[in-house]
């Protein structure tokens, strides 16, 4: 690696080509570089979120920024993370234990293939409400207040609000971008998850992710939010006596029909709490960006 530049991978999750999936971008340092360094850079990339990978005498320690924010977790963005790193340090191994936040990631390349890995994180915590917020009903253009509504927390700090709609064509009218959602998480400080129910799949959920608050009107194929299904699908079938399903395939933006889909299973002896979420990724390009370029 170029002492004198980064190197920096864009890289396209949940899919095997460049022209579907999620992108993100990825940098690698074998130095400590500043918030306001890394915020520049995340901007000037572009991608909705940008991973920090600097490796240390500990290990490799890990930071998201999208271009507006530095947020604290990003599940395609650790995918792609992993898989930077697999590629510019083949010493590390198949199993890649990052830090982030001081809390150890554990990404695992697959065998079957130099880009598909699994990441091993905590679930979501669930919480019912009795009804969602009138004004987020408003703002999604939604007649009714019938939907379930929940809160979502995880490990990292992150708190999410998701709304369980009852078929693809409810879930395909909503508008992203529009200035009463970005009014209404900017004032709740979250993201919005909205997931239904894939009738001509099994063991499937569809499901969308509005984050305006942080610079992101919809972010396709969000692994947060692949890992806020499985965790809801557990959760409702818990409440109602029935066993969660072992793994759940999951669809993510308008036009999910045209783009792969993240598989998320239970993992582990933590059934409730521990998922692993699989991917394909495509690496798009690869190349050296001064730390200094504006």
């Amino acid at each position: 690696m170029k002492s004198s530049a980064l190197l920096c991978f864009r890289i396209n999750v949940f899919s095997c080509s460049s022209e579907s999936g999620n992108p993100a971008s990825v940098i690698l340092s074998d130095r400590a570089l500043s918030a306001v360094v890394k915020q520049r850079l995340a901007k000037k990339l572009g991608t909705a979120e940008t991973a920090f990978v600097t490796r240390m005498q500990s290990g490799f320690v890990l930071e998201f920024f999208t271009p507006v924010v530095p947020v604290r977790s990003c599940g395609h963005a650790s995918l792609a993370a992993a898989c930077a790193v697999d590629m510019a340090y083949p010493s590390a191994g198949k199993t890649i234990c990052f830090l982030l936040h001081g809390e150890p990631l554990i990404v695992e390349k697959k065998q079957r293939s130099q880009t598909h890995f699994s990441l091993f994180d905590r679930a979501w915590h669930i919480k019912k409400a009795s009804s969602a917020p009138v004004s987020l009903l408003a703002a999604l253009n939604i007649q009714g207040n019938q939907y379930p509504f929940f809160h979502l927390t995880n490990d990292n700090g992150r708190s999410r609000c998701a709304i369980l709609l009852p078929d693809e064509a409810t879930l395909f009218r909503l508008h992203p971008g529009n200035v009463r959602l970005s009014a209404f998480l900017s004032e709740q400080h979250t993201g919005c998850f909205a997931f239904t129910y894939c009738v001509s799949r099994r063991e499937s959920m569809v499901g969308r992710f509005f984050a305006p608050h942080i610079g992101i009107d919809e972010d396709i194929y969000n692994g947060n939010s692949a890992i806020a299904a499985v965790s809801l699908a557990n959760y409702i079938c818990a409440k109602s006596g029935f066993s969660g399903p072992d793994y759940l395939n999951v669809s993510q933006g308008k036009h999910h029909a045209q783009l792969s889909h993240a598989r998320v299973s239970m993992a582990g002896h933590d059934m409730i709490s521990s998922v692993a979420l699989e991917a394909e990724l495509h690496v798009c390009e690869h190349f050296y960006l001064d730390e200094d370029a504006n």
